[in-house]
């Protein structure tokens, strides 16, 4: 009985969604590397795509929004200002589409899963990313986020 317990915790869907790679900013958007952290449907804020979101209190989110006629776009926050200026309406985000990046290939998909009447989402990210002495780059896997 005690396996079949092990075993269903394992297998929990409610488990919080991650991330997990390694993602690393120099310049506008801050000076910062991402290894793991957790991450959303875009669905809980009316959009398609994934959102992740760096360890409590870091500030680092990378939202992956795919529009209609202009495809993915990666939202890079910089973490200090998001960290720092928050509650005063100063957190900055940095729009990057495919025009900008060498590199911004994005898997999304729709898991079987609904929790809380969210579609859990998967997927992976390719950045890399120069604009100026600012760069982005790295890869990140996303998994149950809901």
């Amino acid at each position: 009985m005690r396996w079949l317990f092990l075993v269903l915790v394992a297998c929990n869907p409610f488990k919080d969604g991650t991330v997990a790679g390694k993602i690393e900013s120099k310049g506008d958007a801050g000076d910062w590397v991402l290894t793991e952290g957790t991450c959303y449907a875009g669905q809980r804020e009316q959009y398609h795509g994934m959102i992740a979101v760096g360890p409590g209190g870091t500030g680092i989110a990378i939202k992956l929004v795919k529009d209609a006629v202009r495809g993915w776009t990666a939202l890079i926050n910089n973490a200090v200002g998001c960290k720092t200026e928050l509650e005063k309406g100063g957190c900055k985000a940095i729009a990057l589409t495919a025009n900008e990046c060498s590199t911004l290939e994005v898997e999304h998909a729709t898991t079987n899963t609904t929790i809380n009447d969210i579609r859990a989402v998967e997927g992976k990210l390719r950045i890399d990313c120069r604009i100026g002495a600012s760069s982005i780059k790295g890869e990140l896997v996303f998994d149950r986020c809901h």
